[in-house]
């Protein structure tokens, strides 16, 4: 015969069991608010149920009806603020406190008579369970509405198996009396074990649904914004193999993604085997450290000059290309000028235009109207320098006496 004992203590079991994968994807992984208070309400069913299958006979009845109605009712309570926390939605929590009071007011009140008690808790427990399946419900996003809708029928189904022990305890009170294994009593059980282990896998994957979906978002949110960037974007793997490559990319090398992911970076640019870009590449890759340089590309459709970075990490590299081509044509232009300005500076240097000069003395008057030897005027307006000497008319003008040229003008 089935001991309703063992399978209270099957059920503590099974709950323990439970609160410890809760409590591992609650510490390894990303959870959601109000996953912790599942924990604790699978803690407080764990201990419940011990309460009821080990315990009864070694502590006093008063307290172990009160214990174990207050660890159910807590553990409910739980269940249902974690799942509004989940679910982002607000409620108050002082109401479920006094209906908790009430009910174990209730409890010791019909101290003596155990299918009132069992009518009163699981009334209570099922309302929570219908409040459960309502916020899956109301809550649900259109994304994963089947999925919100199946585990609150999940809930639904559950309040409906503590509604009927409730009802079932009123018409035939000694169905529900514990511990007797009566049919009503074991297909409760069994019911309640089979349901527990099916909510916490739900709400398991309902906490990965959600990551999934964050994930996913994640991803499109920064296709759109890598898809955004005028600088083309490439990722290989430690083989030079192609695993991502952005909008801009393919513009500039004139692939399309699918063409291009899973083949060696030459074989879907034959043109860069043995080039530069290459050899930097495996550098980069072998060294793990970053590169950064210009190249010319000299074929259609990436024709031009691109500033390249090359940022190496444990899988592989990334690589980004930054099309300079005008920046380059500016720079060229830049150059020319600034030699065409060295050459005008240079210009300045030469003396061009009218000079006054005095028909006398060769003096030459300046722009503040001063006159200078002609020298000294030369000298600070030019790069010339001079050395002085004597021609042949001045040197017989002033020095008859002396012959320093001969007939043909020649120094002597």
């Amino acid at each position: 015969m089935i001991d309703i004992n063992a399978i209270s203590l099957c059920i503590a079991l099974i709950n323990i069991f439970l609160c410890i994968a809760l409590f591992a994807a609650w510490r390894f992984q990303k959870v959601y608010p109000g996953f912790g208070f599942w924990v604790l309400a699978n803690l407080a069913l764990a201990l419940a149920y011990i309460l009821m299958g080990w315990l009864r006979y070694v502590i006093p009845s008063a307290i172990i009806i009160l214990t174990n109605n207050l660890l159910f009712l807590l553990a409910a309570w739980l269940r249902l603020e974690g799942l509004h926390r989940f679910l982002e939605v607000k409620r108050r929590w002082y109401p479920h406190f006094i209906v908790m009071a009430l009910v174990l007011v209730s409890q010791w009140y019909f101290l003596d008579d155990m299918a009132m008690r069992t009518a009163i808790i699981s009334g209570a427990l099922g309302c929570y369970l219908y409040g459960m399946a309502w916020a899956l419900v109301s809550q649900a996003r259109s994304e994963i509405r089947a999925f919100y809708w199946l585990m609150a029928s999940a809930f639904f189904i559950y309040g409906l198996l503590l509604t009927s022990r409730s009802v079932i305890a009123l018409i035939a009170p000694y169905q529900v009396l514990l511990p007797a294994a009566t049919m009503t009593n074991v297909s409760f059980f069994l019911s309640v074990m089979l349901l527990d282990i099916g909510v916490i896998f739900a709400f398991l994957m309902m906490n990965d649904k959600r990551l999934t979906l964050e994930l996913e978002a994640t991803e499109e949110k920064l296709a759109r914004v890598q898809g955004s960037i005028s600088d083309g974007f490439l990722v290989l793997d430690n083989d030079l193999r192609i695993t991502y490559f952005n909008d801009a990319a393919s513009g500039m090398l004139g692939h399309r993604q699918k063409e291009a992911l899973g083949q060696k970076i030459w074989d879907a640019f034959p043109e860069i085997r043995g080039s530069f870009f290459e050899e930097k590449c495996t550098a980069a890759l072998r060294e793990k450290k970053f590169v950064s340089f210009d190249s010319d590309f000299d074929q259609e459709p990436s024709q031009g000059w691109y500033a390249i970075r090359i940022y190496p990490f444990s899988d592989g590299i990334s690589i980004s290309l930054q099309d300079v081509t005008e920046l380059k044509r500016i720079e060229g232009e830049r150059e020319k000028l600034i030699v065409q300005l060295q050459k005008a500076l240079a210009e300045v240097k030469t003396l061009k235009g009218i000079f006054p000069i005095c028909a006398s003395c060769k003096k030459i008057r300046d722009d503040k109207g001063y006159w200078n030897q002609i020298e000294s005027y030369i000298s600070k307006r030019s790069d010339a320098e001079f050395s002085h000497g004597i021609c042949p008319e001045c040197a017989k003008k002033l020095y008859p006496d002396f012959e320093i040229y001969n007939d043909d003008g020649k120094p002597i």
